[in-house]
């Protein structure tokens, strides 16, 4: 469309709609995330796209100028209305409803609902108003992850609301960037529900930016509490990340740059010491599911590699210790997460006990 191939220098974008001016402003965006430089900013599936493509009219400038202004239109109406009726309690609700468009008060809000599309809507109402600020985003991924999943359009929507907003010249994500304690935050969460959560499973690279966010903090203590445990877990799954997309790949030489028994290192790094101290019950949990997951679904592929039985053994053992010594919430929900744990445990231990002795020995 512009004559140009986006992946040689200089790489900034041609503004299609300067060469073709009949083109939607909304497929126009599509076409420069799909061109941007960095792979991590681009669309991630074919789902992603597909969505985004479906609903292109709400990325054009001239919808949402056209919603901008029926919005503006109503509450003009209703402002003077209110002015010329009521007088000074006008001048009171006024007060009031600007109050109640403070961050906190969209935070709190959104977390006192019980209704999913209130507390999405809640939580980009506070991101809009401060985007330098870290807890409507942390809510937002929260509401997002209450069913066990993050989806395609809830990623799409959560890329969206980092993105830049219309008439605003930096991206939420380069404001909240400026609070380095607040992005570090988002960070952590981000990675958690992209690396465990997110529905394309097949690829785990979209964890990885947010695990280098984490990794690259300096100075621990910019986060609440257990700093150093979240710097260390990032980097595990970083390596992770590196690692499963390694499996499997053959150099020109036939050689292998990653085996499965690097896999099985970065696994038991991951979950190394009291989890549930040095980060919280839920992510522990998560982490020992995860655990529990490859072993279900690669005990063949981690035997093979020369991991032991008794190893493999010996961390299901200690995991399952950990539920009994290192969790103590009360807590109907952790309760739950702990007692699906252990079931994961039952059939990884299952799973090992099917799996034949190629080792040769008797």
């Amino acid at each position: 469309m512009t004559g140009r191939n986006p992946g040689y220098p200089p790489y900034e974008m041609v503004p299609i709609r300067s060469i073709h001016p009949a083109l939607s402003s909304g497929l126009e965006e599509i076409l420069r995330i799909c061109t941007r430089p960095d792979p991590d900013e681009r669309y991630q599936s074919c789902a992603e796209l597909r969505f985004a493509l479906d609903h292109y009219r709400e990325m054009d400038v001239g919808y949402r100028k056209a919603q901008n202004r029926k919005w503006f239109a109503f509450l003009a109406c209703a402002i003077l209305t209110v002015v010329c009726f009521f007088g000074a309690a006008g001048f009171r609700f006024a007060e009031i409803h600007t109050s109640r468009n403070s961050y906190e008060e969209y935070v709190v809000a959104a977390e006192a609902s019980d209704d999913w599309t209130e507390q999405v809507a809640g939580y980009e109402k506070a991101i809009r108003l401060d985007p330098s600020r870290p807890e409507a985003y942390v809510g937002l991924l929260a509401v997002y992850l209450n069913d066990g999943s993050f989806s395609v359009e809830e990623e799409v929507e959560f890329r969206e609301m980092l993105g830049t907003a219309e008439g605003e010249r930096k991206s939420n994500e380069a404001c909240l960037k400026q609070n380095q304690a607040g992005y570090a935050e988002v960070a952590w969460e981000a990675a958690l529900a992209y690396y465990f959560y997110y529905e394309n499973r097949e690829s785990k690279n979209t964890a990885r930016k947010w695990c280098r966010v984490v990794t690259a903090v300096t100075d621990p203590s910019v986060f609440d509490e257990n700093g150093e445990a979240r710097i260390r877990r990032c980097q595990c799954l970083y390596e992770i990340c590196d690692c499963s997309s390694e499996l499997g790949v053959r150099s020109v030489a036939g050689e292998t740059s990653v085996s499965y028994a690097d896999y099985w290192a970065d696994l038991g790094r991951l979950t190394e010491g009291n989890l549930a101290a040095m980060d919280a019950e839920k992510t522990a949990c998560i982490m020992y599911n995860e655990v529990a997951v490859q072993l279900i679904s690669h005990s063949r592929e981690f035997l093979d590699a020369s991991v032991s039985r008794e190893e493999i053994a010996a961390k299901l053992d200690d995991m399952e210790a950990r539920l009994d010594t290192d969790f103590t919430s009360t807590d109907a929900a952790d309760q739950a997460d702990v007692a699906a744990v252990r079931s994961s445990l039952k059939q990884a231990r299952a799973v090992l006990a099917t799996m034949p002795d190629t080792s040769g020995e008797t």
